[in-house]
């Protein structure tokens, strides 16, 4: 069995920020999972504790409203359906199959082998809760979810689309749409001015994953991409200005259109099937 210390750092990152959000009460965001890591001694939060304290606070309010956001659209998606179907894209260490754990829902997990094999031994197994091998640039998993007709999908992705090309990005849901015509969505884009920008939570830990792609604007983006989606809803992790640091609030009231060009955007959109 492996340990914590053989957890790669960047997926430690969102679990540091999500247990800071916990402990804290930030965006009321619930994950235990999270909070008790920050309590054991064998996991290594230095490197991201020692960033200055204005981004730390930025940070856990990101993180908190983006889980929130995330929560919102699968709590209502939950609720309108019977017989519910998520996918995780990316999953990541992510608790959320535990957190929102409706005993209606199929939850399908779906990240690299490596990841699957830390979630194995940190997380128990759930009859409801499948692991599925594969990525955004790897459809053969599509083969493994079997639909009946009464069954509703939904799709999420936190966290992993601005870490490919355009591209690979435009072929994923291309090809998803085509293999799962009728399903809604949940994604995280990042704006075109972020691209090539490497996260300072990531620059903490040592490692250097730039941002592959930015999109200046993610409605026509994935509109152009998705001629026949139903864009419901695009969110901005920025919204609440409250908890920006001063320069970024002055950025945004200038040019308001920055917000969705610089940070996290969160765009839900429904395909209507054939």
């Amino acid at each position: 069995m492996q340990t914590l210390n053989d957890i790669p750092k960047t997926l430690l990152i969102p679990l540091w920020a999500r247990g800071h959000a916990t402990v804290n009460n930030i965006e009321e965001c619930q994950d235990t999972f999270a909070a008790k890591l920050l309590l054991d001694e064998s996991v290594d939060f230095a490197d991201l504790d020692k960033m200055p304290l204005s981004y730390q606070s930025m940070m856990f309010h990101g993180v908190a409203t983006r889980t929130r956001l995330f929560d919102e659209e699968i709590k209502t998606f939950i609720a309108k359906h019977d017989y519910p179907v998520i996918i995780n894209l990316g999953c990541g260490l992510d608790y959320r199959s535990y957190r929102l754990g409706d005993h209606k829902v199929s939850w399908y997990n779906v990240d690299v082998k490596d990841t699957h094999s830390l979630r194995r031994d940190f997380l128990e197994a759930k009859e409801n809760s499948h692991e599925l091998i594969g990525g955004i640039d790897d459809f053969s998993w599509f083969e493994q979810i079997k639909l009946h007709p009464e069954q509703s999908l939904l799709l999420i992705s936190e966290g992993t689309f601005m870490y490919f090309e355009e591209t690979v990005v435009e072929n994923f849901l291309k090809a998803f749409s085509a293999h799962f015509p009728k399903h809604q969505a949940c994604i995280e884009v990042i704006g075109d001015q972020a691209k090539g920008k490497v996260h300072p939570s990531v620059k903490a830990v040592g490692a250097n994953s730039p941002f592959r792609h930015g999109m200046r604007n993610p409605r026509k983006s994935i509109q152009s991409y998705l001629p026949d989606a139903d864009i419901q809803k695009v969110q901005n992790l920025f919204d609440d200005g409250s908890k920006l640091l001063w320069w970024l609030k002055v950025l945004f009231f200038v040019n308001p259109q920055l917000k969705y060009r610089l940070g996290s955007v969160l765009v839900s959109y429904q395909q209507p099937g054939e």
